[in-house]
Parts: structure tokens; sequence; C-alpha cells
């Protein structure tokens, strides 16, 4: 009965799921084609109209736009997402060539998001009131004002020009890693320990974390046994989302510091108005959007069975 359920629950999730990604689809495939004429911008200038319109037709832009869509849908559920007018290459090939960089920045930042703000949010909401308590808000509520670029650009300033401890940029080694991988992780760090901290506060008030208390249990087993798995609930959605943050926030991070990944292939792709790059990459951004926040919901449903019951 239990595992009928859950599987309902997994199919109504995977159906949302391929609604959203088409929708998306249909997003990023109109916007592109509004953002310019790419025929212009790889022709060179003394090119004749008659040049153009040969081109133009000899990339399929020629037809009407539902048509080049619906080629465009049916290429992409076998897997094919176009050829980069810009590499010359299949779209699909010139993003795995960038995937690793972007995989590893964003790993690093998501490692770093995690080291620092569960105990943040936990010595913060177990010195309720306290001056560390204080502080770790005052520095949350930091993190998340301060703008992606601006802090990459300081820690810039400070760590590479100033103090010459790190790279300013590029790729290639643990050290060049270290900045890209703070600033992009410095907004999810600040957002999960602020929300730990609340759902720490709410759960140290339940019953039967006073019971474990008038045990006798001491104080670290009562917060890492009895606390922090109905604490996690809403902490594991945000670390979910947090993930999403992350692919949008490469393209910038990636962008400051000359990081070869895929968020600054997006950036040069739509400066060239590469449409098939462009619709490759954020599909596949999307997916894997989308495959993180299933994932995300089906450890959310069974952690708290209420959920897939519901």
């Amino acid at each position: 009965m239990q595992g009928s359920r859950m599987g309902r629950y997994l199919a109504q999730r995977l159906v949302y799921s391929l609604v959203t990604l088409l929708v998306v689809s249909m997003v990023v495939f109109v916007v592109t084609r509004l953002s310019g004429d790419p025929v212009r911008l790889m022709l060179p200038i003394e090119a004749t109209q008659a040049d153009v319109e040969e081109f133009r037709h000899r990339l399929g832009l020629d037809r009407p736009l539902l048509v080049q869509y619906g080629d465009f849908l049916w290429k992409a559920m076998r897997g094919d997402l176009g050829e980069s007018l810009r590499f010359h290459q299949p779209a699909l090939t010139v993003i795995v060539e960038r995937l690793p960089a972007t995989a590893q920045l964003a790993l690093a930042a998501i490692l770093f998001a995690l080291i620092i703000a569960f105990p943040a949010g936990i010595i913060s909401a177990t010195k309720q009131g306290s001056l560390l308590d204080h502080a770790v808000r005052g520095i949350a509520l930091l993190g998340q004002a301060l703008p992606a670029y601006w802090v990459g650009i300081m820690l810039i300033i400070v760590f590479a020009v100033q103090l010459h401890w790190l790279p300013a940029a590029g790729g290639g080694s643990l050290k060049h890693l270290v900045l890209p991988g703070v600033t992009l992780g410095l907004w999810p760090t600040a957002r999960i320990s602020r929300v730990l901290r609340s759902s720490m506060l709410e759960v140290l008030g339940q019953d039967y974390v006073r019971t474990a208390r008038g045990k006798g249990l001491r104080e670290r087993s009562v917060i890492l046994a009895h606390a922090m798995r109905n604490a996690l609930l809403p902490v594991i959605t945000v670390i979910g989302l947090s993930f999403g943050l992350i692919l949008g926030g490469a393209i910038i991070t990636e962008t400051v510091f000359a990081w070869p990944g895929v968020g600054r292939l997006l950036l040069d792709a739509v400066y060239q108005r590469d449409y098939p790059l462009v619709q490759a990459i954020v599909l596949f951004f999307a997916t894997i959007f989308l495959i993180i926040n299933l994932v995300v919901d089906l450890l959310y449903a069974y952690l708290d069975p209420r959920i897939r019951l519901g």
C-alpha cells in the first residue's frame, strides 16, 4: 500500500517535471529568436542580401517559427540539441566539454555552504539571544544581501591583488577554485544557516526534546540524535533549491573569475546569438535542476510520509 502511494507520488512529480521542461523549451526557443539575427553576425559585413538569405535558408531560420520549434522539440527528445553556430559541433558535445569545470565549482560552493552553514545554524539556535547568535544572524543577512559579482571582485582585490595568496582568475588547480567557490557558496551558506536556525528553534521547543533532556542525555546527543532529523526537513528543500541558485550564479561567478565552465559559455553564446547552444545550455540546466528537485521531493516524502499520503 505504501509502495503504491509512493509510486503515484513519483509519477505525479515526473509529469510535473516534464511539463515544466516543455514550458522552459518553449520560452527559451522564442526568447532566443527575439534577441536578434545571428546570420548578420556570422557573415562578413560585405555579404550581399542574397548571401544572407541563402545562409539563413541553410540554417533553417527562414521556416515558420512553429515548424522550427517542432523540429527542435523532435530532435531534443532524441538527444539532439542542435549544432553550435560558433563551434560547428553538436551543442551537447560543447556543453559536456565545459561541464567538469562547472561541476567542480558547484561542488566546491555547496561543500563550503554546508560546512559553514550547519555549525552556524546549530550554534545560533542553541545560543539564542546571545552575542554569538546575533553575530551569526548578522553575517547571514549580509551574505544574502551582497551581490555575487561584488563579493568576487572584493575577494580578488584582497586575496589575489594585495595578499597574493590565491590566483585572481582562470582554472587548473585547487587554488583557482577557492575564490570562485567561496563567492558562489556565500548566498546558499547564509540561506541554509538561517533556515536551519529557525527550524532548530521550533524543534527544540517540542515535548520529545524536553523528554530527552529530562532523561539526562547529553545536550550534544539531544541535538544531533533527536532534534536534527525533524529540523532537517525544511533544510533539505533549501539545499535542493540552492543547487538551482548555484547553477544560475555560476554564470556571473565564472565570468568574474574567467572560469572555463558552462555558465561562461552560456554568456558567450548569448553575445554571439548562438541559438542552438543557448537553447541546449538552458535546457541542460533546467533538466539538472528538475532532477535535483525530484530527488529532494522524494527524500522529503521519505522523511515525512504525510506528504505522499496527502
